[in-house]
């Protein structure tokens, strides 16, 4: 016979959103954009999306197809109004943020939630309301104020039209493919007729790599220092030259964010049997960091508000060993004392459950470690496996901030002692 509590538990862990709406509206498409884009059964915390038609309103509350309900909304006077009137339906799902960012305008109130608009018969990315004039139809809402591609469902796959004005050819269309939920994981790739390929072509990936080869000092031998969960070297490199430049334009376009919210494009060598325990990317200015600018970190930090809230993994070899690993994903969280959590001999020896990333020049993948509400993930956990023997791995990490990055330049002239040389360093 089942036992009910663990039955009740195992549900509970589902799911740890709201409970459905008795009367949940059905809606299958709002200003003639179809909802299945956008909405799906499970959804994503912190995300809604809201329907402003003539005749009626509807939001589906935390992207779920399944908890759709009309609202009275009067005409927005401002962002803020918009924001205080979802906020009386329901509480913020994410409070501790909300009354921080409330905290830290001293006395100029605004808007935390961001808005986008989805167009009809557009593949482009929603654009970012900044108007109360423009809140109509299609409206995405984002309580943690940054943008999410909502994953839907694994196997979904979403085709997106990007402008990208520094290249020959102003637009890309590329293709995501969700690979998880949870962690909110994609497969990105670009479509040529039809057919996927990788963004980055070979020769991109060599420059890359001999830049990063050219620039970059061995971990414990005058780069950043050797520690027990980490052994691979890396290097910092500011986007001075036409690649590097590009890859920026892209990866802003693809997140959805501004240029500033990038960091500067972080390259990492792993030499034969080099790894990378299981950790997750955003910084805590509570631990004293190896970069060695705690204190010009917290204030880029703003006080909990900002941090590393996504990644784009790009790979610049094919490896047979090496793979990035995500040992939770699909939910699967172990228990604190379980050996996966902590010992990084797991990873050395290892090294499988969740997904595996093969690297392949050129391949690249998307992955949040924040929700829409703010809150860190606990299923982003990920790892570097042993590059087996003959083998090297070069990748690049860009990292996608919530906000804004504000490092001073104190802190960048730290950053560059702890990390080795960027490319304006002779």
């Amino acid at each position: 016979m089942v036992d009910r509590k663990w039955l009740l538990l195992c549900l509970a862990r589902l799911w740890s959103g709201p409970a459905l709406a008795a009367d949940s509206v059905p809606i299958s498409s709002c200003n003639g954009v179809p909802l299945d884009q956008w909405l799906s059964a499970r959804g994503l915390k912190g995300y809604h999306a809201l329907c402003l038609e003539p005749s009626s309103t509807v939001v589906c509350w935390h992207g779920r197809s399944n908890y759709c309900e009309h609202l009275q909304i009067d005409s927005p006077t401002s962002l803020l109004d918009l924001e205080k009137q979802l906020i009386n339906y329901r509480a913020p799902s994410n409070a501790k943020r909300h009354n921080i960012f409330n905290r830290s305008l001293k006395g100029n109130p605004r808007e935390l939630f961001a808005f986008y608009k989805v167009k009809p018969n557009s593949d482009k990315p929603p654009s970012r309301i900044a108007s109360p004039k423009d809140v109509s139809g299609l409206v995405l809402v984002f309580e943690g104020g940054y943008f999410l591609w909502p994953g839907i469902e694994p196997g979904f796959k979403r085709n997106i039209t990007l402008t990208l004005p520094s290249r020959s050819k102003k637009t890309l269309l590329v293709q995501l493919v969700t690979l998880s939920l949870s962690p909110q994981l994609f497969d990105v790739h670009t479509l040529k007729h039809g057919k996927p390929q990788h963004f980055m072509r070979p020769k991109e990936a060599a420059k890359l790599k001999k830049l990063g080869l050219s620039r970059i000092r061995e971990a414990g031998k005058g780069g950043n220092r050797v520690i027990e969960h980490r052994n691979s070297s890396v290097i910092f490199l500011l986007p001075t030259n036409d690649l590097l430049e590009s890859l920026d334009e892209y990866a802003a376009a693809l997140a959805v964010i501004d240029k500033n919210m990038l960091e500067d494009t972080q390259i990492s060598r792993y030499r034969p049997g080099d790894y990378f325990s299981i950790h997750t990317d955003p910084l805590n200015p509570a631990i004293k960091q190896e970069a060695g600018y705690k204190e010009e970190l917290q204030q880029t930090l703003e006080g909990g508000l900002n941090n590393r809230m996504g990644n784009l993994l790009f790979y610049l070899t094919d490896n047979q060993g090496g793979h990035t690993l995500f040992p939770y994903a699909h939910g699967l969280i172990p228990k604190k004392d379980d050996q996966i959590v902590y010992d990084h001999l797991y990873v050395k020896n290892k090294c499988e459950l969740g997904i595996a990333v093969r690297p392949e020049i050129g391949k690249h993948v998307l992955f949040y470690n924040h929700d829409a509400a703010g809150f860190e993930d606990d299923h982003s956990y990920h790892a570097g496996c042993p590059v087996k023997e003959g083998e090297e791995k070069w990748l690049i990490n860009k990292w996608t901030w919530k906000r804004k990055i504000n490092l001073s330049a104190e802190a960048k002239k730290k950053q560059k002692a702890a990390w080795g040389r960027d490319e304006d360093d002779e």
